[in-house]
C-alpha cells in the first residue's frame, strides 16, 4: 500500500472541505485560541463519507475500487430503509487514516418520476469511471473525487429530488 498517495488523496479531501465549508476554519482556529489544540493540523478525521448512486457504472461497487487499492477493507453493511440507501464502511490500512463510509441511493426503489430524472443525468456515464483512474496518482484521484460525472441538475429537477441528494 502506498501511504504517500493515500495521504495526498486525504489531504486533498480535507483541503477542499475547508475551502467549501468556511466554518471549519473558524472552529479550528477557535480550538487553537482556546488551547484545546496547539495547531489546526492536530485534528484528525475519524471518517469520510461519500454518497453514490446505485446505477450501472456507479455506486459502491465502483467507488470501493479506489479505496481498496489503498488497503482499505470493506466491513459492515447498513440498510437505511427510509432513506433508500445501502452503505458500507471501510477500515483504513493504518490507524492515522480515517474510516471511509460509502452509501448508495437505491434508485430503483424511487418513484418512476424520480428514477427518470436521475437517469437523465447519470445515463451520461457509459463506463465505470474508476476504471480509467491512475490510482497511483494521488493528485488525479483527488481531482476525480471533486469532479462531477454529470451535468448540474436544473432547479426543477433539484427540487423534485431534494430528499435524495443527487448533487
Amino acid at each position: 500500500m502506498e501511504t504517500n498517495t493515500l495521504k495526498t488523496v486525504m489531504d486533498g479531501l480535507m483541503r477542499r472541505y475547508i475551502e467549501r465549508v468556511p466554518d471549519v476554519k473558524i472552529i479550528t482556529q477557535a480550538l487553537v485560541k482556546q488551547g484545546i489544540i496547539s495547531v489546526e493540523n492536530e485534528i484528525e478525521n475519524d471518517h469520510v463519507a461519500f454518497r453514490t448512486m446505485g446505477m450501472e457504472h456507479l455506486g459502491i461497487a465502483s467507488f470501493e475500487k479506489i479505496f481498496k487499492h489503498y488497503g482499505y477493507v470493506k466491513m459492515d453493511s447498513f440498510n437505511f430503509e427510509s432513506k433508500k440507501l445501502n452503505a458500507f464502511w471501510f477500515a483504513p490500512p493504518a490507524p492515522h487514516f480515517p474510516r471511509i463510509f460509502v452509501s448508495e441511493l437505491r434508485v430503483n426503489d424511487l418513484s418512476e418520476t424520480s428514477q427518470n430524472i436521475i437517469k437523465k443525468y447519470t445515463n451520461a456515464v457509459k463506463s465505470d469511471p474508476a476504471d480509467t483512474l491512475d490510482l497511483n496518482n494521488g493528485e488525479a484521484v483527488d481531482q476525480f473525487l471533486h469532479s462531477p460525472l454529470w451535468d448540474l441538475p436544473s432547479l426543477a429537477d433539484y427540487k423534485a429530488l431534494l430528499a435524495w441528494v443527487i448533487y
